[in-house]
């Protein structure tokens, strides 16, 4: 498989999965903020994989709003969470659960 460029358009190229981010990200362009950009475009990346298996779209959407919220309470980045701060969100997951 060959590489194809048109703009405004991302095609799989050698090594590109489809759903991949890089296949959602427009190459000609710069975000402003290429960090949220990433993460919106893994996330679409993530949303087509699971509907390529077929899954509902009420829990792909389940999905994306757990990984969001967790997002919000890191206030970070994927690649700058840590395994602490997952502890400490499931900690506090589990806290409201039992206390509801």
């Amino acid at each position: 498989m060959h590489s194809v460029t048109i703009p405004g358009v991302a095609v799989a190229g050698p090594g590109e999965a489809a759903g991949s981010a890089a296949l959602t990200l427009v190459t000609e362009a710069t975000p402003l903020r290429p960090g949220p950009a990433l993460f919106e475009a893994m996330l679409e990346g993530w949303r087509r994989q699971q509907a390529a298996r077929r899954l509902t779209g009420a829990l792909i959407d389940g999905r994306e709003r757990v990984v969001r919220r967790f997002g919000a309470f890191t206030g970070g980045l994927p690649w700058q969470w840590t395994p602490g701060q997952v502890e400490t969100w499931i900690a506090g997951v589990r806290t409201i659960r039992r206390s509801g």
